[in-house]
C-alpha cells in the first residue's frame, strides 16, 4: 500500500518556529491622553456584591421545582432541599419565620466533628453555640444520602473561564469550549461567563493593539465577578521544541510565519492586562512539554505563576502534548474544583483515578502556592502513570529490545527486594521492592552478537504510589514535592544615584518613553536582569531606535550617547521595581552598537575608546568566568573529540553571532534563510577582538582539560561504558587475538589524568 500524502490538522502543541529576542518593528508612541485613559480603564473599581447562595442542594445536587423548597444556610452559601430533609408539615410555617436560623448539614458536621450531637437544623434567633434553641420538637430527619463531599459548595458564586488562545487560522484543538458548555448548566440564571482571548504579540504594534483591545473585556469580567467571583484560566499555545520558547504569533500582521519568544515575554504580555482578575485563580497550560524540558523556560514559567499570584497551575510535560486527550481529566477538575469549590491538591488523587488514558500520553505537574515560614513558595509535584509491566514507578520501559529489536518481548519482571528490620520483635520485617529486572524472551536475542539475552534493570526512584488512584495493574506514581522560591531582585543604590542626575525637563518624556518602549522581552515587574546580554535585550526598544543614527553619525556619537543615556535613566527612574543599570552606562551603550559597525577602521576606533573588553565586561557585571560557566555544555558527547577555537566560540558567543547574522541578513534583504548563517558566524569569528580570542583560548583549554561536568560524566558513563568496553574488547579480539582483557585505571594525584594499564 503506497504511503498516504494527505495532510491532517495538527493536534499536538509542539512545533518549530523562528525565535526572536524581541518583538518585530519599532515600539509605537501612544498619545498621552490615550495612554492615560487605557491605564485607568485597565483597573476598574470593584463592584461589591453580597454573597449569593447556591441553587443546588448539597445532598442530591438537584434544584428546586414545583413545591420543592430550598433552605439557605445562614453561615455558608450551601442549601438543602425539602426532598432531602423531612420537615413536619405542622412546622413548615414555623421554620420559615424571619427570626429562624438554618444550619446546613455540612456546617453542623464541622461543629460536631469531635463530639457528635443530634441534627436539629433550625434554631431560634441565634446559632446553638450562642444559645439558640431548636425550632422542631425532634431531630431533623435526612431522607437523602451524600452524593458529594460534605465540604462541597455547588456553584454558589459567579464563575468565569478565560481562555487565552494563540491567534491564527490553524488554532489548537482543545476541550475548553466543551467545558464551558458543561459549566453553563450549573448557572441557569446567569453567573457563568466564558471568554476566548486571541493573542498575537509578535510585534510592538500587535502588542499595543492587544493591550488596548483588552480594556472592554477586563471591564466586563470585573463587573461579572464582583467581589466573590472566581476565575479559571487556560492558555493554549505551541512551544518551540529546540528551546522551549512559546509561540508569540505571526510576523507581518499575522500573515507570515510563526515566531517564538521567551516564556517570560509571552506570559507577561498576554496576562498582564488581567493581573488583578487572575489573582488567586487557577491556570492550566495547554502547551507541549518542551517548556518543562528546558531549564530556563521552565524557571520563567514558575516565576510567572508566583508573580501573577495564581493559587494553582497545571502543565503536561508530554513532548507532543495533545489537549484533547485530557478532556476527562479537565471535566472532572472543573466539577470538583470550580463547581464544588474543593482544594485542587486534596482532590488530585481523585482526578488521577479518572484519567488512566491521560497517563499513557503524559505525566502531570501540579503547582500550588504555599506559605512556609512567611515566604511564598511554589510547591511542585509530578504525577506519572505506573504500570506493572510497561512503566514501573512511572519510568517507561523501551517498546522494543535494544539488542535484537523485538517488540513486546519483555518477560515478566523479576523483583529485587530489600528487608527493613522491624523494631518490634514480634512484627515481621518490612519487605519492599527496590528494583525490577526485565529479560528479553526472544529466543535468538543476542545470538548474532554472541551475547546472552538482553536484561534491563529499573531502579525505584524516590516517591510513592497514590493508593486512591490504584487499580489492579495500574496506578499513579507521585514524586517527592519540591519548592520553588522567587528570587526577588535587589534595588541598586548605584542606580538611585544615577537617577538623581536626570534632567528636570525629561519627566514627561520619560513617561512617554516608558509606555512606548517596555523592556521586552524581560518584563520589568517580573524578572531581574542579571547579565549584560539580558540587559541589552531589556532595553532593545530604546537602543534600536537610535541604532542607525549611531552607525552613520561617527562625528556626533558623543552627544547621541548622552541623549540615549538620559532616556534610559529617565525611564529607569519611573519604574516601580527597576533593574540594576551598569556602572559604565555610556560604555555599555557604545559596546552594544559595536556589533553593528562594518567599517574596519571605525570598529578599531571604537574598540580603542572602549579599552580592554574583558575589563569592561568585568565592570558591567558579566565576567569571562561567568560567561564560561553559563556556556559550558553539559552534554558529555560534546567532549568526544578535542575541541578547537571554533567549537568553543559558538558556545561562548552564540548570542553575539546570532545578532550579527540577523543584522547582516536585514542588510542583504534575506528573509528567513539559514544558509548564510555559518558564513556570517565565520565573519564574526574572524573579526573577534583580542580579548575575546583570549577568552576563547582559555575556555578551550579548560574544557579539553576537565571534560564534561562531573554529573554529566556519571550519566554518560552509566549509559555508555558497557557498550564502549564491549566494542573495544571485540575490536582487539578481531585484530590482536586477545580474548581476555583486564583494565586497571585510576586518576593520578598530580594532574588528575587517567592512567590505564592492561
Amino acid at each position: 500500500m503506497p504511503p498516504r500524502k494527505k495532510n491532517t490538522a495538527k493536534k499536538s502543541c509542539g512545533g518549530s518556529a523562528k525565535k526572536l529576542l524581541a518583538p518585530v518593528g519599532s515600539p509605537p508612541v501612544p498619545a498621552a491622553s490615550h495612554a492615560e485613559s487605557s491605564t485607568s480603564s485597565l483597573e476598574p473599581e470593584d463592584t461589591r456584591t453580597t454573597e449569593d447562595h447556591s441553587i443546588w442542594c448539597l445532598i442530591c445536587r438537584d434544584g428546586a421545582e414545583g413545591d420543592v423548597i430550598l433552605f439557605e444556610c445562614n453561615t455558608c452559601p450551601r442549601v438543602m432541599c425539602s426532598k432531602c430533609i423531612e420537615v413536619p408539615k405542622a412546622h413548615i410555617d414555623d421554620v420559615r419565620h424571619t427570626d429562624v436560623i438554618f444550619l446546613c448539614l455540612s456546617c453542623h458536621s464541622l461543629r460536631t466533628i469531635k463530639e457528635p450531637t443530634p441534627y436539629f437544623g433550625f434554631y431560634h434567633n441565634v446559632l446553638p453555640e450562642q444559645g439558640g434553641t431548636p425550632v422542631l420538637p425532634g431531630f431533623l430527619q435526612l431522607k437523602g444520602k451524600y452524593e458529594l463531599a460534605s465540604s462541597s459548595i455547588l456553584a454558589a458564586t459567579p464563575l468565569a473561564v478565560v481562555h487565552f488562545i494563540l491567534g491564527g487560522k490553524d488554532r489548537i484543538p482543545t476541550p475548553v469550549p466543551l467545558l464551558s458548555h458543561y459549566l453553563d448548566k450549573f448557572y441557569p440564571s446567569g453567573g457563568f461567563l466564558y471568554i476566548e482571548i486571541l493573542f498575537d504579540v509578535a510585534s510592538y504594534q500587535q502588542i499595543d493593539n492587544y493591550t488596548h483591545d483588552q480594556v472592554r473585556t477586563v471591564s466586563e469580567l470585573t463587573s461579572h465577578l464582583g467581589s466573590t467571583g472566581r476565575v479559571f484560566a487556560f492558555l493554549s499555545n505551541h512551544s518551540e521544541e529546540d528551546s522551549g520558547w512559546l509561540f508569540a504569533g505571526k510576523e507581518g500582521q499575522g500573515e507570515g510565519e510563526y515566531v517564538a519568544m521567551e516564556v517570560q515575554h509571552v506570559l507577561s504580555t498576554v496576562l498582564k492586562p488581567y493581573a488583578r482578575i487572575l489573582k488567586s485563580s487557577h491556570i492550566v497550560f495547554l502547551v507541549c512539554g518542551s517548556v518543562v524540558a528546558h531549564e530556563t523556560p521552565y524557571t520563567q514559567l514558575k516565576e510567572a505563576v508566583l508573580q501573577f499570584d495564581f493559587a494553582g497551575a497545571i502543565i503536561f510535560p508530554a513532548p507532543r502534548f495533545q489537549p484533547l486527550v485530557a478532556t476527562n481529566f479537565l471535566v472532572a477538575m472543573m466539577e470538583l474544583v470550580a463547581i464544588e469549590q474543593l482544594s485542587i491538591r486534596s482532590m488530585f488523587p481523585t482526578l488521577l483515578s479518572m484519567s488512566g488514558c491521560l497517563g499513557q500520553h503524559t505525566s502531570i505537574i501540579l503547582m500550588t502556592r504555599v506559605n512556609i515560614e512567611g515566604c511564598c513558595k511554589l510547591e511542585l509535584t509530578t504525577f506519572a502513570r505506573a504500570h506493572t509491566q510497561t512503566s514501573p514507578w512511572g519510568l517507561d520501559i523501551p517498546a522494543q529490545c535494544p539488542q535484537c529489536g523485538s517488540t513486546k518481548s519483555w518477560a515478566e519482571r523479576v523483583a529485587v527486594t530489600v528487608a527493613d528490620k522491624s523494631r518490634d520483635e514480634d512484627a515481621p520485617d518490612r519487605v519492599s521492592v527496590c528494583r525490577y529486572i526485565y529479560t528479553c524472551k526472544y529466543t535468538n536475542c543476542g545470538s548474532m552478537q554472541k551475547l546472552p539475552p538482553y536484561k534491563l534493570s529499573v531502579t525505584k526512584p524516590p516517591g510513592s504510589i497514590v493508593n486512591s488512584a490504584k487499580t489492579k495493574n495500574c496506578a499513579w506514581f507521585q514524586s517527592p514535592s519540591t519548592h520553588f522560591v522567587l528570587q526577588s531582585s535587589a534595588v541598586s543604590t548605584q542606580g538611585k544615584r544615577m537617577n538623581e542626575g536626570v534632567p528636570t525637563g525629561t519627566a514627561k518624556k520619560a513617561r512617554r518613553l516608558r509606555d512606548a518602549y517596555p523592556p521586552l522581552p524581560k518584563a520589568p515587574d517580573l524578572y531581574n536582569v542579571s547579565s549584560m546580554a539580558e540587559w541589552y535585550a531589556s532595553w532593545e526598544g530604546v537602543l534600536t531606535l537610535h541604532k542607525d543614527q549611531f552607525v552613520n553619525g561617527k562625528n556626533s556619537r558623543h552627544n547621541l550617547l548622552r541623549q540615549i543615556r538620559n532616556e534610559i535613566v529617565a525611564i529607569h527612574h519611573t519604574r516601580e521595581d527597576p533593574e540594576d543599570l551598569p556602572k559604565g552606562l555610556k560604555k555599555a551603550i557604545r559596546r552594544y552598537y559595536l556589533q553593528f559597525l562594518t567599517d574596519a577602521d571605525d570598529r578599531r576606533d571604537e574598540q580603542q575608546i572602549l579599552g580592554d573588553d574583558s575589563e569592561l565586561e568585568e565592570e558591567l557585571g558579566m565576567s569571562p568566568e561567568d560567561r564560561e560557566l553559563a556556556a559550558r555544555p553539559k552534554d558529555a558527547g560534546f567532549y568526544k573529540k578535542e575541541l578547537n577555537a571554533w567549537d568553543v566560540t559558538q558556545k561562548l558567543f552564540k548570542q553575539e553571532m546570532d545578532d550579527y547574522d540577523k543584522e547582516q541578513q536585514q542588510k542583504k534583504g534575506i528573509q528567513h534563510s539559514i544558509k548564510y548563517r555559518t558564513g556570517h558566524a565565520r565573519e564574526w569569528f574572524n573579526s573577534m577582538t583580542s580579548a575575546h580570542r583570549k577568552e576563547v583560548e582559555e575556555a578551550r583549554d579548560k574544557w579539553n582539560r576537565d571534560g564534561a561536568p562531573a554529573e554529566s560524566q556519571a550519566m554518560y558513563r552509566k549509559k555508555n561504558l558497557k557498550k564502549v568496553l564491549d566494542d573495544f574488547t571485540e575490536q582487539i579480539r578481531r585484530t590482536m587475538g586477545c580474548r581476555l582483557v583486564m583494565l586497571v585505571s585510576h586518576k593520578k594525584n598530580a594532574d588528575q589524568t587517567l592512567s590505564v594499564k592492561m
